[in-house]
Parts: C-alpha cells; structure tokens; sequence
C-alpha cells in the first residue's frame, strides 16, 4: 500500500530539512518505510506498465528530497531499475541517471555505467532516425567509459568500451568511425608495447643487452609517453645520454634549465618526426620544453628565433593533430555533412548555414533557394499526420545539430538570418540552444524569427556560454512555415548592432556537408546578394 500524498510529502519535507536523517537511518530503510510495500505490488504483477508509473513516482519524489542528497541518488537508481523494464520507460531512466553520473562522487561511475547500458537497450529496439540518433549518443557513452578507463591505466578495458563503440559506428554508418578506429588501435599499440615490456624484462633478467634495455626504455618513453617508468629501468643502460635525457624528462620542466629545455626539446622533436604512431605526445613534449627555453629569458639571437620558429612549427602541427572527433554525421539519409565540427575561436564570427548542418533530423527540410545564402534554408512543413499542427509547447522531433569546437570557455552571442513569408505569428519561430558535449537534445528556448518576408538578421541569443571542447548547437521545430537561412556567433566584446552591414564574406565560414539536406547546390558559398541587414535580390 502507497503512502498517502500527504503523509508523502510530510516525510520527503523531513528529510529536505534534515539532511542528517539520512547519516542515521540507511537510504534502503527509509525507502522501505516510505515505498515498499508499493514496491513489492508492483513486482508482483506481470505487466510492466506499473514499473514504468511507478519509476516516474520515485523520480519525482527524488526532486522532493534535495536536501538529502544520498536518499535522492538512492530513488534515481531504483527509478531506473523500475524503467528499463520496458522500451517506453528507457527516457525516463536516462533522466533519472543523467544527474548521477555527471556528479563527481563515487555513484557516479556506476550511474555511467548503468546510463550507457540504457542507451544500448535503447538502440537495441530503435529503428530508422531514432536508430541513428542514439546510436551516436551510445557512442558517445561508450568513448566516454574508454576514457575513464584508459586514464586508470586499465586499457584492456579501455580497448572493449572503444571497440562497443566502433561496432555502433560501423552500425549506423557514422562518419567517426576513422577516429574511433584510430581510437582502437592506439590502444592496440600500448597493450602490444606493454606486452612488449613484459617480454622485455623477463629476457633482461638473464643478464644485460644494450639493445633490449633500449628498446625497453623507448617503449616507455615513445609508445607509452611514460618517462617516470623508463627512468625505474635506466639503470639497465649504459647509454649515458639517453639515460640523462630520461632523468630529465622526468623531472618538473620548470626546474629545467635553459640548456637542459633546449635539449629535451629538440630531442622529443626528433622523435615525433621520426614517429608515425605517437606524434602527438612526442610534439607536445618537445612544445613544453621549448616553451620552457623562452621563457626562461635567452637573449635575443639567431638561436632564440630559430626555436620560436620551431615552437610555431609544432604548435601548427598540434593543431593539426588534435582535432575534437567527438561530434559526427552520418550518412544516414536523416543526417547531413562531411565536416565534422565547426571551430569558433572568439577572434572571428563563425558562419554557419542552417541548410549545411552537421546532423539533421526529419521533418527538418532544406530548400533550394538561389537567392539566400548558400543557395538554400531550412524550415519545417505542416506535420502530414498531425492536420492544422502549427506550433509546439515543446520542442518537436525535427531538428538541425552544428556541433562546434571552442579551445575554452567562452561567451557567445548568436543572430540568425530568418524570413516569415505568410507575416502570420504562427509562423515565426524555432527552439534553439548549446549544450556541451555532442547531444541531440538539451535545454532549449523558443527563438522568435523576423516577422517580414525578407532576410533579416537577429541577435536571438546573447551571452551563451560556449565550453572548452565540442558544443551542440540545436535548432529544433517549434511552427512550421518559419525559415531559417544562416547562423552567426560572435563575440559580445565585439558585437553591436550596426555591424550587420559589414557581414559581407567576413567571418570563418563554416560549409558543412556537401549538399546540405537536399543534395545539389553550391558546397558552402556566399552571403545571398545584398548582404547581412540589407536583405537580398528578389525575395
């Protein structure tokens, strides 16, 4: 028997106020006080319509208990494990594990564990759009527990979420799957250079070889960028200069000093040309200490300028190295472009054309249209199962996904270039909102468009925080018949108003996939004829 709502809400009070209550009497106690007689009722029917009712309980109940932080974590599981129990409760037990796992405590690895088996459950009965939708969020989970896994060490483990992944890319046909296979073989490569290490010091304990104790120390220092473990086994070579250069770069490089800097950078510069696998970690090392070199003071010179010259070198490289491969799309006929991010620095706007997204979903449509930017824009038609559907109290099923790289947090403004061409207020707006992470759903907020039949600028959005890594850019349909042509983000330090009529082919123009969401047309292109503010030819 349920307790009744108000003696419900009595208890759930008690324990906001007193967070205490929870140290002294264990979460599983006072549930059992408040939910298990209901519990045990609804285990013992067969249907699982009550499991997914009754998770939606303890949800709700878990927002009633905030001030009792463990009990309400203890309702969230429970909640999920009532939800699963149908594909119809799957949403449900996202929500109730989505704040766990993104929590630093110690529930927050399982919540991560038991929220990436949900998404596969779900993929599992998915089909069509949705299939392809989660499927790249499950990739997502699963990169997520290869990271947390190879950052303990355990990259066996490490390797099995990344090879879950690839298996959900080859799929759903995700443009990621080169990165995620990049992914699996550089971890590959370190289970084979720490299986090469074991080999190593069994052969080197029947006496010493210069030539596998180096072999050895490089593995550590290359392969595995673990210069504290080569240096345990340096003793093992009578290599006196490669064992100095060890020793030191496992040291603090602020303790270096300049003569010492430059020489670690060149040779970790040596190294990451000379590598085809381990580049990156090579050059961000050689950058360290050559960083180290200049800011130590040496005078101006020809040796100085030639390591700055280097320094530029390798950082270009690094760039080049370390693109974000989280956000993808895929050649799903739901999903559109080649590009897989757009990048916004803060020293340029950044472009995007609304027909040209990165992920697009259905019944988001692009049309041609030779005289607006891009030769084209999307829009939302009439729901063909829904009569006379015009708008939406919340965000519908449609939508287009930019997913945007920032290299820190930042701020951003956004306008978007729109049109209404019936001028009816049942036709002049979209959702719309960023969120990190690459994500097809997220807190959005209804953006009205211009109500005028001509291209128009707006600013929709001011001072949106933009993280550090890859964002979600989400435009969602809210009324069909609104008209969306292009995107612009800029930096509020620099934004006013009557900037608009220098838009003309300024900024970093994003150009998406080729065709955007109708195929054909020009890759990318200009600002329609007329410009940004002044509307263009013939609308």
């Amino acid at each position: 028997m349920k307790p009744s709502p108000p003696a419900l809400l009595a208890a759930l009070a008690v324990l906001a106020a007193s967070p205490w209550t929870v140290a002294a009497e264990s979460s599983q106690a006072i549930y059992e006080e408040l939910f298990g007689a209901e519990d045990r009722q609804v285990l013992s029917t067969r249907s699982t319509d009550d499991d997914v009712a009754f998770a939606q309980r303890l949800l709700d109940a878990s927002a009633e208990t905030a001030g009792s932080t463990e009990f309400a974590a203890y309702l969230r599981f429970k909640a999920h494990a009532f939800a699963i129990k149908h594909p119809t409760g799957y949403p449900l037990a996202i929500e109730a594990l989505k704040p766990l796992a993104e929590q630093g405590s110690a529930q927050a690895a399982e919540a991560r564990r038991l929220l990436t088996e949900v998404y596969q459950r779900q993929f599992n009965v998915s089909r069509g759009d949705d299939k392809t939708a989660v499927g790249e969020t499950l990739i997502d989970r699963y990169l997520d527990l290869a990271g947390a896994a190879s950052s303990t060490t355990t990259e066996a483990q490490a390797l099995t979420h990344a090879r879950k992944a690839l298996g959900v890319a080859n799929a759903i046909r995700s443009s990621r799957r080169p990165q995620i296979l990049g992914r699996v073989q550089e971890l590959n490569r370190r289970l084979a250079a720490r299986g090469r290490i074991e080999s190593l010091k069994t052969q080197l304990k029947s006496g010493k070889d210069e030539g596998r104790a180096r072999e050895l120390l490089m593995l550590h220092v290359v392969d595995l960028d673990e210069p504290n473990e080569a240096r345990k086994y340096s003793f093992l070579s009578s290599d006196a200069e490669l064992t100095d250069r060890i020793r030191l770069a496992a040291s603090d490089p602020g303790n270096l000093d300049p003569k010492q800097a430059l020489e670690l950078g060149h040779w970790y510069q040596s190294l990451a040309t000379a590598q085809s696998t381990a580049k990156e970690p090579m050059f961000k090392r050689a950058a360290t200490y050559l960083r180290r070199y200049v800011e130590s003071g040496p005078p101006a010179g020809l040796e100085r300028s030639k390591v700055e010259l280097d320094l530029k070198r390798i950082e270009q490289m690094l760039a080049a190295l370390a693109r974000p491969s989280e956000p993808v799309s895929s050649s799903s006929p739901s999903t559109t472009g080649s590009r897989a991010y757009a990048e916004y620095t803060g020293r340029k706007d950044l472009i995007l054309e609304a027909e040209r997204a990165h992920t697009a979903i259905r019944p988001m449509t692009g049309v041609k249209d030779s005289r607006s930017s891009g030769s084209g824009y999307i829009t939302r038609p009439p729901s063909a199962d829904i009569p006379g559907d015009s708008q939406r109290a919340r965000p519908g099923k449609g939508r287009v996904i930019f997913y945007i790289a920032s290299r820190e947090d930042q701020t951003v403004n956004l306008w978007w270039r729109t049109r209404n061409p019936t001028r009816s207020d049942s036709a002049n707006s979209f959702f719309l909102g960023i969120v990190p992470g690459r994500e097809t759903e997220g807190e959005l907020r209804q953006g009205h468009t211009s109500n005028s039949p001509l291209w128009q600028w707006q600013r929709v959005l001011r001072g949106v925080e933009l993280k550090k890594g890859i964002n979600s850019l989400i435009i969602a349909a809210r009324e069909h018949g609104a008209q969306l042509d292009t995107i612009r983000l800029t930096n509020p330090a620099l934004d006013r108003e009557d900037r608009r009529g220098d838009w003309d082919g300024d900024g970093d123009r994003d150009r998406g996939g080729r065709g955007g969401l109708f195929g054909g047309g020009r890759d990318g292109g200009g600002p329609g004829r007329g410009g940004p503010g002044r509307g263009g030819r013939g609308r």
